[in-house]
């Protein structure tokens, strides 16, 4: 007799912690009730990342109690494999500072870590030292990616980040080949909100932007199907079991 398949995963992440992303998507699951995982740059709390607002301490708290994750996104949101290149020491304080300095913040202990920047810190050294301190890693993929329990590394997690290119109807698909699979799947946004900005690196609008009338109705797809809405951590968890 064959074995029923697991339920599918989503876990919605906001990397950067944005206070828009707070204002207007992170409030709205709260209402919900459902949770999210949150990465923020300890050092940029209650300050900006790439001109942006970034949430304080008080808004982390609030959204910690809530039920969301709070997962370290290094001290000051740098590309730690450049870093490393110049000042090996201040790349791994990014890692290990980052995890004591947040915990002191929010009054709570830092089990995940999420590389920043898409896809530029696969380094090996990086990902052993993130190891040392933390049970759940991210780095992030301009590709869709599905992690299933039989290959889940929690050390090794892969996230899918969502630029504004992405449609609702796109996104859908991925939630249901995830639903229809058995899979999980990391969808990660950065602003969410009624206004794009433009970006720090570049003259043309921010990529990673989604509208919050867009966001919702994906949200609302994603509730109308048979899957789970789960944080990073508690997705592998469930996943162990």
């Amino acid at each position: 007799m064959l074995k029923k398949r697991k339920k599918g995963i989503v876990t919605i992440a906001f990397d950067d912690a944005y206070l828009a992303t707070y204002k207007n998507a992170v409030r709205h699951l709260t209402k919900l009730k459902l949770g999210s995982t949150i990465a923020v740059a300890a050092d940029l709390i209650g300050k900006t990342c790439e001109k942006r607002p970034v949430m304080s301490k008080i808004n982390l708290k609030a959204a910690m109690h809530a039920g969301h994750e709070i997962a370290s996104h290094g001290l000051a949101h740098a590309n730690l494999r450049k870093l490393a290149t110049k000042n090996k020491k201040a790349s791994l304080m990014e890692i290990s500072g980052s995890k004591k300095k947040l915990a002191r913040i929010i009054g709570s202990p830092v089990t995940s870590f999420v590389f920043p920047y898409i896809e530029k810190n696969r380094t090996r050294a990086l990902r052993l030292e993130a190891r040392k301190y933390y049970k759940y890693i991210r780095i992030t993929s301009k590709k869709p990616y599905f992690e299933s329990a039989t290959f889940m590394d929690p050390r090794e997690l892969i996230g899918f980040a969502v630029r504004k290119r992405h449609s609702v109807k796109f996104l859908n698909r991925l939630v249901d080949y995830a639903a229809k699979e058995g899979f999980w799947i990391i969808e990660v946004f950065h602003l969410v909100g009624k206004r794009n900005t433009l970006s720090a690196h570049r003259k043309k609008s921010y990529r990673f932007f989604m509208h919050i009338k867009d966001f919702k109705k994906h949200l609302a797809h994603i509730r109308s199907k048979n899957i789970r809405v789960l944080t990073m951590r508690a997705a592998v968890k469930k996943l162990k079991i």
